[in-house]
């Protein structure tokens, strides 16, 4: 049985200044992009991954038994992060922390946006957002940790 996940808006924001990277190239994103399908063909995961630079996807795969509706949710989590620079899993939560409906605050269509774990955020050194890495298919924490771990084995690869 999954345990409780208590970690606070706090928490999932220090997460994100962790995944800072000094470039990303498309290279990179491919990189991340095939890390993160191996570990998903290796667990039979229906997923979709999505990896973009610049609000452009450069790399994308869908698993076997994965949906177009995967592809879809990934497509509207990833607009959150280019949206508001965090993770979709943050802007969930800060909406439930702060009692709020997401799409009635920001005025933005459910069709197009999900506030939803499975998308996060990849910054340069510089602070800007380069990118964004989103996989979709699992419980929304456990999308948002897969990417979390892959960025971190992405980035111990890299140095």
């Amino acid at each position: 049985m999954p345990q409780p996940d208590n970690r606070t808006c706090t928490d999932l924001l220090l997460a994100e200044r962790e995944g800072v990277v000094t470039r990303f190239t498309t290279e990179d994103a491919w990189t991340l992009g095939s890390l993160m399908r191996q570990s998903a063909m290796a667990g039979r995961l229906a997923v979709a991954i999505e990896i973009t630079i610049a609000r452009e996807p450069v790399f994308f795969t869908r698993l076997a038994n994965a949906t177009e509706d995967n592809r879809h949710w990934a497509e509207r989590k990833r607009r959150v992060v280019e949206r508001f620079h965090h993770s979709s899993l943050y802007m969930r939560r800060l909406a439930q922390k702060e009692g709020y409906d997401f799409h009635h605050r920001y005025g933005l269509s459910s069709d197009l946006f999900a506030a939803f774990g499975g998308a996060v955020p990849i910054f340069q050194t510089d602070g800007n957002l380069i990118g964004t890495a989103t996989i979709s298919g699992l419980p929304d924490v456990e999308d948002h940790d897969f990417v979390v771990a892959h960025l971190q084995r992405f980035r111990a690869q890299a140095r």
